[in-house]
């Protein structure tokens, strides 16, 4: 499969967009509604909000050549997402 160069300059945009939207949102949440500062987070927060999708989009483009069975999908794939999003949730419910 060749590379596909315009997904490399996706990702690095989408990576900057990803980590000003965490950074935006973590102060978001602290700041009163009324103030000015809050406007300019939430300007940041939805300029950016296009990085997770595009991430998205990236691994779509990525896999839509590929002839992967259904077992190597779930075993490989399927089973690593569950597996880090049982684990986060976890980790974030004993945090609370």
């Amino acid at each position: 499969m060749e590379r596909k160069v315009y997904c490399d300059y996706l990702r690095f945009f989408a990576v900057f967009a990803v980590c000003v939207l965490h950074v935006s949102a973590f102060n978001w949440a602290c700041t009163d509604v009324n103030s000015l500062e809050w406007q300019v987070f939430n300007f940041y927060e939805s300029i950016v909000r296009w990085g997770v999708p595009i991430f998205l989009m990236i691994s779509g483009t990525l896999f839509l050549n590929r002839e992967i069975s259904i077992k190597k999908l779930f075993s490989k794939y399927i089973f690593r997402m569950v597996v880090a999003f049982v684990f986060w949730s976890l980790f974030y419910a004993f945090d609370e």
